[in-house]
């Protein structure tokens, strides 16, 4: 039985894998949800927002993701562009479920495969705010997307890097909790992405499944004692999820499953795996895309730094640090000078910053970017405003905006101001969107021109109106 979407055939050879392994009435029930609409789902930054959006229904594993009931331009609207929210993907918010009793003691967390964000973000959402996320993308090509996205939502304590996971391994990176979200064959990607479907095969399905045995051989070595690690993939079958599983305790000494704290995720339409703590997504069982997840926690008593991150220190150079900053940021010991710019990241996050760029590994950015001195000003860099943490400390006035200046400060179009003489935050509803130089008679747009709304016909009247 083959089924059609925009002249897209869903594989024979997947619905007899599929229906030989969930049953031929879960297959025909597969087939019809595919060609229904995508949910919508969004999740909001906690640091940002505090209220749901309108309309919005909770989705009943992540208490920061909510269903919408349309699909809005996401792209024009001034709190999206602010990390106000993230629009995610339902099922994959289920990542949550392992973070909600994470000890303060969490110190290193690792997004190995992190593009385009979703997790990253979530992650950052929901760890320790002491804790240090590195969010790494092997793909070049996608870790742009990941560093604009981690800038807009806040990349307090991230550090975005790009590297193969040997590279990370090899640095002597070693971390308390680390995320798989494998490559994968994309069969839960079928509805959302009809692509998808004449990219899939059973090659794929064999040749993904070795691919991730060897990330998964790295993240283990790469993971303290007492650690935890979560894998998960956009698929259904066993090759690529429960294979891999069986894998991880063969071959490793595993403590325990982790499962999540859900009394009868059968009510919620999640479907457990044939091993104990896989959980899996069908979209014609839940209100979500496919996905499938499990989590393991490492044998041996949990450390909090390896030897090596321990014995290393690094001072802050508080003399080098200009005026504005002492008068305004609390934490000094989180400031140091990085060529122009002035970064706040922690000792710890520097530590580790260190250990990555000393062994080559490419790093993207490390922490917040405070500003950098041109001439006799202090300019502040977007990351500061974008900041979740210290954006606050900020020592500049904020200006309100209505829907039309907001619009045009995204196209870093010239907007209008009361005058005055320096540096400003522009806010959308109490949210910051970035800096300008108001100098009296004009205004200068400082707004990051690789950030910019790329419909430059968005008109006001077509916003979302989430909040």
């Amino acid at each position: 039985m083959a089924t059609e979407e925009q002249g897209y055939k869903i594989p024979e050879a997947f619905l007899e894998a599929f229906g030989s392994t969930f049953g031929q009435q879960e297959a025909d029930a597969f087939c019809r949800s595919v060609n229904q609409p995508s949910p919508v789902s969004i999740r909001v930054n906690p640091y940002k927002l505090n209220t749901p959006p309108i309309g919005g229904k909770i989705v009943p594993w992540c208490s920061l993701g909510y269903y919408l009931d349309t699909r809005p331009t996401f792209g024009i609207d001034p709190l999206w562009h602010a990390g106000a929210y993230y629009v995610q993907e339902a099922s994959s918010m289920f990542v949550s479920q392992y973070l909600s009793e994470l000890s303060d003691d969490t110190k290193i967390a690792l997004d190995l495969c992190a593009a385009p964000g979703g997790k990253s973000t979530l992650l950052r959402s929901l760890l320790p705010k002491t804790c240090v996320l590195i969010a790494n993308e092997p793909d070049r090509g996608r870790v742009s997307a990941l560093h604009e996205n981690l800038t807009r939502f806040g990349s307090d304590e991230v550090i975005v890097t790009n590297a193969y996971p040997n590279e990370l391994r090899k640095s002597g990176l070693m971390c308390d909790i680390i995320l798989v979200d494998a490559p994968c064959s994309g069969e839960g990607m079928f509805r959302k992405d009809p692509n998808s479907r004449n990219e899939w095969s059973m090659g794929s399905v064999a040749s993904c499944s070795i691919k991730q045995k060897e990330i998964l051989d790295e993240a283990w070595r790469m993971l303290h004692q007492g650690g935890i690690l979560i894998y998960s993939t956009c698929t259904y079958n066993k090759e690529e999820n429960e294979a891999q599983l069986e894998y991880l305790s063969e071959h490793y000494d595993v403590a325990k499953i982790i499962f999540p704290d859900l009394k009868t995720p059968e009510a919620m339409g999640i479907s457990k795996g044939e091993r104990d703590g896989v959980y899996r997504f069908f979209p014609h069982h839940t209100v979500g895309e496919g996905f499938t997840i499990f989590a393991l926690q490492k044998a041996g008593k949990k450390q909090k730094v390896s030897q090596e991150q321990r014995n290393r220190k690094r001072e802050t150079q508080n003399s080098q640090i200009p005026s504005i900053l002492k008068d305004s940021i609390r934490e000094q010991v989180n400031i140091t000078n990085e060529g122009d710019e002035f970064v706040y990241l922690s000792p710890q996050g520097k530590v580790i910053a260190d250990l990555l760029i000393k062994a080559r590994v490419r790093v993207l950015s490390k922490g917040i970017i405070l500003g950098s001195v041109k001439g006799k000003d202090f300019v502040p860099h977007h990351s500061w405003a974008m900041s979740n943490m210290i954006a606050d400390q900020a020592p500049y006035p904020h200006i309100e905006v209505d829907e039309d200046t907001a619009l045009a400060y995204l196209k870093r179009d010239t907007i209008n101001l009361a005058p005055h003489k320096g540096f400003e935050c522009i806010t959308y509803k109490g949210v910051p969107l970035g800096w300008v130089k108001n100098i009296g008679n004009r205004v200068n747009n400082l707004y990051p021109k690789e950030l910019v709304i790329r419909n430059r016909n968005a008109v006001s009247e077509e916003l979302p109106k989430l909040f």
